[in-house]
């Protein structure tokens, strides 16, 4: 996909105190991801076809001991 063609889906998905929606600009487009908590970074990535929002129940509970980041 050409740069200028490169989308990033903005899906807002479920409310957490505390998320930060967030994208890196790569060559072939834009990924998004979003934060929460503090601490020692815990990857959160989803497989196949999903989005963060599979991952907010595991959020919300890792959040208080780590910052999550989810994709």
């Amino acid at each position: 996909m050409p740069r200028s063609e490169a989308r990033s889906p903005r899906d807002p998905g479920p409310s957490l105190p505390g998320l930060e929606h967030r994208s890196v600009r790569l060559v072939h487009g834009e990924i998004h991801y979003v934060e929460a908590g503090t601490g020692a970074p815990l990857p959160l990535m989803h497989g196949g076809h999903g989005s963060w929002a599979r991952w907010v129940a595991n959020i919300a509970r890792v959040a208080g001991r780590h910052r999550a980041i989810a994709r």
